[in-house]
């Protein structure tokens, strides 16, 4: 979702060290390094970039072991979900329509997201289905590490917690796995848990 780049004329080894562990230890990030050598002679001037830092082990982490990493379709999603899953994620995903959520399907599931204060489209909401790697279960998570008050962080997590049993999963996300006692008792409160940004959303703007 995010590439970062170290662009220079030169790339020393030890950045180059740097770039290829952040690439190998955060999935969701590419980094890069650039480096744009200058030659010239004759009254003539060439710059010729070279990106370096990708090993081929990050490469195919983050591409799928090098599978193509085309989108999944709503469709496809269902289908990889139970009858009460499908029932579950289809009110969800009709209630973040509603509310102007953006739904944007990646290789696996999905993130919701609203425009940001600074104008980003910011993912705070992910839906995965059964996966080995979930433990067998649909997974639904907040993320709020784009919300830069530590005030509204706090006071956000403590709300989407009254709502649903939500697990902390790092500093910043929100996990539900969603077994068969959190999909009879969450579904009910889906429209209060996506109300949350909203009214982050709706405060910021107002301070702006």
């Amino acid at each position: 979702e995010v590439r970062l780049l170290f662009v220079a004329d030169i790339i020393p080894t030890e950045l180059c060290r740097i770039i290829e562990f952040l690439n190998e230890h955060m999935p969701r990030v590419e980094v890069l390094g650039v480096e744009i050598r200058q030659y010239a002679g004759h009254d003539v001037r060439a710059l010729v970039p070279r990106a370096i830092g990708l090993t081929e082990s990050a490469r195919q982490q983050k591409t799928g072991s090098g599978k193509n990493t085309r989108k999944i379709s709503e469709a496809e999603f269902m289908t990889a979900c139970s009858t009460e899953e499908q029932i579950f994620f289809g009110r969800l995903l009709g209630l973040a329509a509603e509310r102007g959520y953006i739904i944007s399907w990646g290789s696996v599931g999905a993130s919701l997201r609203l425009p940001w204060s600074d104008g980003r489209l910011t993912s705070f909401f992910y839906i995965y289905p059964q996966r080995k790697s979930t433990g067998g279960k649909a997974i639904f998570e907040a993320y709020l590490g784009y919300i830069e008050s530590e005030h509204q962080a706090n006071a956000a997590r403590e709300e989407l917690n009254h709502h649903l049993q939500f697990s902390a999963k790092g500093d910043h996300t929100l996990k539900l796995a969603l077994d068969q006692k959190a999909l009879e008792t969450s579904i009910e409160h889906l429209s209060a848990v996506l109300d949350v940004p909203l009214k982050l959303q709706s405060a910021n703007t107002k301070t702006d």
